[in-house]
Protein backbone atom coordinates (compact mmCIF):
# COMPACT_ATOMS: atom_id res chain seq x y z
CA UNK A 1 0.00 0.00 0.00
CA UNK A 2 1.45 3.38 -1.02
CA UNK A 3 1.33 6.36 1.38
CA UNK A 4 2.56 9.13 -0.90
CA UNK A 5 -0.81 10.92 -0.51
CA UNK A 6 0.15 11.66 3.11
CA UNK A 7 3.14 13.74 2.02
CA UNK A 8 0.92 15.90 -0.17
CA UNK A 9 -1.71 16.29 2.56
CA UNK A 10 0.70 17.95 5.04
CA UNK A 11 1.45 21.07 2.92
CA UNK A 12 -2.25 21.39 2.02
CA UNK A 13 -3.20 21.15 5.71
CA UNK A 14 -0.64 23.81 6.64
CA UNK A 15 -1.99 26.15 3.96
CA UNK A 16 -5.57 25.67 5.15
CA UNK A 17 -4.65 26.23 8.80
CA UNK A 18 -2.59 29.28 7.92
CA UNK A 19 -5.64 30.80 6.24
CA UNK A 20 -7.67 30.38 9.46
CA UNK A 21 -5.52 32.79 11.43
CA UNK A 22 -7.07 36.15 12.37
CA UNK A 23 -5.63 39.17 10.57
CA UNK A 24 -2.52 40.51 12.24
CA UNK A 25 -2.16 44.07 13.31
CA UNK A 26 -0.76 46.08 10.46
CA UNK A 27 -1.20 43.21 7.99
CA UNK A 28 -1.09 44.45 4.43
CA UNK A 29 -2.84 43.14 1.38
CA UNK A 30 -6.27 42.99 -0.15
CA UNK A 31 -8.99 42.58 2.45
CA UNK A 32 -6.60 42.80 5.41
CA UNK A 33 -8.07 44.50 8.43
CA UNK A 34 -5.73 46.24 10.85
CA UNK A 35 -6.82 45.64 14.42
CA UNK A 36 -6.71 48.56 16.84
CA UNK A 37 -3.72 48.77 19.16
CA UNK A 38 -4.06 49.33 22.92
CA UNK A 39 -4.22 53.12 22.42
CA UNK A 40 -7.04 52.65 19.90
CA UNK A 41 -8.95 50.40 22.28
CA UNK A 42 -8.46 52.90 25.12
CA UNK A 43 -9.74 55.69 22.86
CA UNK A 44 -12.81 53.58 22.02
CA UNK A 45 -13.49 53.05 25.75
CA UNK A 46 -13.13 56.81 26.30
CA UNK A 47 -15.64 57.42 23.50
CA UNK A 48 -18.15 55.13 25.17
CA UNK A 49 -17.53 56.81 28.54
CA UNK A 50 -18.25 60.16 26.87
CA UNK A 51 -21.41 58.75 25.28
CA UNK A 52 -22.52 57.54 28.73
CA UNK A 53 -22.06 61.07 30.10
CA UNK A 54 -24.04 62.53 27.20
CA UNK A 55 -26.75 59.90 27.73
CA UNK A 56 -27.08 60.83 31.43
CA UNK A 57 -27.45 64.49 30.42
CA UNK A 58 -30.12 63.61 27.85
CA UNK A 59 -32.02 61.72 30.56
CA UNK A 60 -31.81 64.76 32.86
CA UNK A 61 -33.05 66.94 29.95
CA UNK A 62 -35.83 64.45 29.09
CA UNK A 63 -34.45 64.29 25.53
CA UNK A 64 -36.25 61.16 24.37
CA UNK A 65 -35.25 61.60 20.72
CA UNK A 66 -31.56 61.89 21.63
CA UNK A 67 -31.76 58.86 23.90
CA UNK A 68 -33.44 56.73 21.24
CA UNK A 69 -30.77 57.79 18.73
CA UNK A 70 -28.15 56.18 21.01
CA UNK A 71 -29.60 52.77 20.06
CA UNK A 72 -29.08 50.74 16.90
CA UNK A 73 -32.23 50.46 14.77
CA UNK A 74 -32.53 46.84 15.92
CA UNK A 75 -31.41 47.58 19.49
CA UNK A 76 -33.11 46.27 22.61
CA UNK A 77 -34.09 47.83 25.93
CA UNK A 78 -34.59 45.11 28.55
CA UNK A 79 -35.91 46.29 31.90
CA UNK A 80 -37.07 44.20 34.85
CA UNK A 81 -40.51 42.61 34.60
CA UNK A 82 -41.02 43.84 31.03
CA UNK A 83 -40.82 42.27 27.61
CA UNK A 84 -37.82 43.40 25.57
CA UNK A 85 -38.45 46.65 23.71
CA UNK A 86 -36.99 46.04 20.24
CA UNK A 87 -36.45 48.86 17.75
CA UNK A 88 -36.66 52.62 18.07
CA UNK A 89 -40.45 52.88 18.49
CA UNK A 90 -40.56 50.38 21.36
CA UNK A 91 -37.43 51.85 22.96
CA UNK A 92 -39.01 55.33 22.77
CA UNK A 93 -42.05 54.03 24.68
CA UNK A 94 -39.84 52.36 27.30
CA UNK A 95 -37.82 55.51 27.88
CA UNK A 96 -40.93 57.71 27.95
CA UNK A 97 -42.12 55.68 30.95
CA UNK A 98 -38.73 55.96 32.70
CA UNK A 99 -38.50 59.69 32.04
CA UNK A 100 -41.79 60.06 33.92
CA UNK A 101 -39.96 59.02 37.10
CA UNK A 102 -38.66 61.71 39.47
CA UNK A 103 -35.00 60.73 38.91
CA UNK A 104 -32.93 58.33 36.80
CA UNK A 105 -29.12 58.32 37.12
CA UNK A 106 -26.46 55.86 36.02
CA UNK A 107 -22.79 55.57 35.24
CA UNK A 108 -20.22 53.02 34.09
CA UNK A 109 -17.99 50.96 36.37
CA UNK A 110 -16.34 48.87 33.63
CA UNK A 111 -15.99 49.43 29.89
CA UNK A 112 -14.31 46.78 27.75
CA UNK A 113 -13.79 46.96 23.99
CA UNK A 114 -13.32 43.85 21.84
CA UNK A 115 -9.93 43.26 20.23
CA UNK A 116 -11.51 43.97 16.85
CA UNK A 117 -12.65 47.39 18.11
CA UNK A 118 -16.21 47.03 16.80
CA UNK A 119 -18.02 45.78 19.90
CA UNK A 120 -17.89 46.70 23.58
CA UNK A 121 -19.70 46.22 26.84
CA UNK A 122 -20.38 48.70 29.60
CA UNK A 123 -21.27 47.51 33.12
CA UNK A 124 -22.49 50.07 35.59
CA UNK A 125 -24.73 51.12 38.42
CA UNK A 126 -27.87 53.22 38.55
CA UNK A 127 -30.52 54.68 40.78
CA UNK A 128 -34.17 55.25 40.03
CA UNK A 129 -36.42 57.34 42.22
CA UNK A 130 -39.78 55.58 42.24
CA UNK A 131 -43.18 56.52 43.65
CA UNK A 132 -43.61 55.01 47.13
CA UNK A 133 -46.76 53.49 48.55
CA UNK A 134 -48.58 56.10 50.56
CA UNK A 135 -46.96 58.99 48.70
CA UNK A 136 -43.46 60.32 48.35
CA UNK A 137 -40.64 58.50 46.62
CA UNK A 138 -38.15 55.74 47.30
CA UNK A 139 -34.79 54.99 45.71
CA UNK A 140 -34.16 51.75 43.90
CA UNK A 141 -30.52 50.97 43.24
CA UNK A 142 -29.47 48.60 40.51
CA UNK A 143 -27.01 47.63 37.84
CA UNK A 144 -26.93 47.51 34.08
CA UNK A 145 -25.17 45.95 31.12
CA UNK A 146 -25.00 47.74 27.78
CA UNK A 147 -23.61 46.06 24.67
CA UNK A 148 -22.31 48.54 22.11
CA UNK A 149 -21.67 47.91 18.41
CA UNK A 150 -19.82 50.15 15.99
CA UNK A 151 -21.90 50.82 12.91
CA UNK A 152 -20.89 53.19 10.14
CA UNK A 153 -18.16 54.56 12.41
CA UNK A 154 -20.53 55.33 15.31
CA UNK A 155 -21.08 53.49 18.59
CA UNK A 156 -24.69 52.36 19.01
CA UNK A 157 -26.44 50.51 21.83
CA UNK A 158 -27.40 47.00 20.75
CA UNK A 159 -28.61 45.73 24.14
CA UNK A 160 -29.43 47.75 27.26
CA UNK A 161 -30.40 45.53 30.18
CA UNK A 162 -30.88 46.53 33.80
CA UNK A 163 -32.33 45.25 37.06
CA UNK A 164 -32.58 46.21 40.72
CA UNK A 165 -30.50 45.09 43.68
CA UNK A 166 -33.60 44.53 45.84
CA UNK A 167 -36.44 42.24 44.78
CA UNK A 168 -39.72 44.03 44.17
CA UNK A 169 -38.11 47.35 43.25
Amino acid sequence: MRRSGGLLALPVLLLVLGGCQPPRQGAAGAGAMALPDSAGLAAAADSIRSLDQRWVQMVADHDTAGIVDMYAEDGRLMGPGEAAAVGHDAIRQGWAAMLGLPSVTFGPNVIRVSASGDMAYDIGHGTLELPAEGGGTRKAEGKYLVVWVKRDGHWKVMVDMFNFNQPGS
